[in-house]
């Protein structure tokens, strides 16, 4: 009799969890456009031991170059108590896979697939474990995601409008350039809840979002890379409800930070707005990182971004909260910079804000606290300052804005501790400056 409750319970838990990534996908299908991004690749020849099959209780491996474990394009493919191994087998083009997702363990091109209790592995270079493409979707109860390439082996991969949702999941990888989770060209979406993250490789952010990632519940450990990195037009990533990321924070030294916000010249996307969101959750630059007393905490460079944070905890060793600024990496010299609208809510913030002077910030504050110095090189070439009566500022150096909207009438909120906390006109600046190189020249 006990027995019998018992599997009638596990049958209800079962149906409950595939019923709500069910319900998600369903959601989550008419947000996703793909605009002028269109997969193109002919997938008629592609290579694969397993075409639209369901696996249960079986063991399934690939090891040709190009060669996918699983291939799916039709709906409703069930993967339970499976192992599905890359055991060998490289890439021939790791730009093709990265975008398409040729040579991945299991493959989902436009079809539909639900994986529970399995492990997917790859060892073969520019092999991703599971890689979602052509408004294909996949969802995961309990996976095991191991990737040990040498390179571009992604945990979780989507493209071209492709859907993953996993949870209670662990995904590990140790190659370069493989991220635990990442979305590429096209917009491809990944939900995690409930997950454990981690990545050891060079250039191995735990996220990479070139389209829209969502970590909640969800633990994560990075020892050779940033937490997360946003890449493109309208792309975001969102860490919520308790998540606790870490990192070591190194980049190409010029990229050396916790979370990183950037607009590339890979040609993946055009140039646009990138959004960060955390809510609710922990983010750490290890002290064990060389970086850790240098590496700020964002770094936002050539392109737009919006950062949105509430009731989170940051840790790290700079005293540099944001940099923005350009760089001689990405995009054109002198109009490279970054433009940042970095929105407080219930939030306490400890370190500096930096902004060069192809560079801007808007600092909105509701019911939030500041202690560091903000724009103390005086160089930002718009520095606006938003103030709720709520809000409060403490300086650590001066600070210099070139407008400030404040709820306080009477300043009570910004305590200047002797600091000089003043605005400055840029245009004056620019003219000022102008005529006395032009007075130097003359001379």
């Amino acid at each position: 009799m006990k027995s019998i409750i018992f599997i009638i319970f596990s049958l209800i838990l079962e149906i409950e969890i595939n019923g709500n990534f069910l319900r998600n996908l369903k959601y989550e299908q008419s947000e996703i456009n793909l605009g002028d991004d269109e997969n193109t690749y002919d997938y008629g020849t592609i290579s694969t031991n397993l075409r639209n099959k369901n696996l249960t209780n079986s063991n399934s491996k690939a090891s040709s170059i190009d060669q996918s474990v699983c291939y799916i394009e039709t709906k409703r493919i069930i993967i339970k108590n499976a192992e599905i191994e890359k055991e060998s087998g490289d890439s021939s083009d790791i730009e093709t896979s990265k975008l398409y997702g040729v040579n991945a363990a299991v493959l989902v091109q436009g079809g539909e697939v639900e994986i529970s209790y399995s492990k997917i592995t790859t060892k073969a270079k520019g092999s991703s474990a599971l890689c979602v493409t052509n408004m294909g979707k996949a969802t995961l109860a309990y996976p095991t995601i191991d990737s040990t390439s040498s390179s571009s082996g992604m945990g979780l991969h989507a493209t071209y409008g492709g859907q993953i949702y996993s949870s209670y999941g662990t995904i590990s990888t140790t190659g370069s350039s493989s991220p635990s989770l990442s979305t590429l060209k096209g917009k491809g979406v990944i939900n995690c809840d409930y997950c454990t993250l981690s990545t050891s490789g060079s250039g191995s952010p735990l996220i990479y979002s070139n389209g829209e990632i969502k970590v909640t519940n969800t633990t994560g450990k990075a020892t050779n890379a940033q937490m997360v990195v946003i890449e493109g037009k309208n792309t975001a990533a969102t860490v919520e409800k308790f998540s606790i990321l870490e990192c070591y924070g190194n980049g190409k030294s010029v990229d050396n930070c916790g979370i990183f916000l950037y607009q590339s010249t890979s040609g993946n996307d055009k140039e646009g707005i990138n959004t960060f969101n955390c809510l609710n959750s922990a983010m750490k630059i290890l002290k064990q990182s060389k970086v850790y007393d240098s590496a700020p905490m964002f770094f936002v460079t050539n392109t737009k971004a919006n950062i949105n944070l509430e009731k989170c905890d940051f840790n790290y060793g700079s005293n540099i909260f944001l940099n923005i600024k350009g760089t001689s990496e990405w995009g054109k010299s002198g109009s490279n910079g970054g433009q940042v609208t970095l929105n407080l809510k219930n939030q306490e913030i400890k370190g500096d804000l930096i902004v060069d002077k192809i560079s801007t910030l808007n600092l909105v504050m509701i019911n939030s606290t500041f202690t560091g110095a903000i724009n103390n090189g005086k160089t930002a070439s718009k520095l606006n300052i938003n103030l709720d009566k709520n809000s409060k500022i403490i300086l650590t150096k001066n600070s210099y804005y070139t407008s400030l909207t404040n709820e306080d009438k009477s300043g009570k909120n910004i305590d200047k501790k002797n600091f000089k906390f003043s605005s400055y006109d840029v245009g004056k600046w620019i003219k000022t400056s102008s005529l006395v190189l032009i007075i130097f020249l003359f001379l």
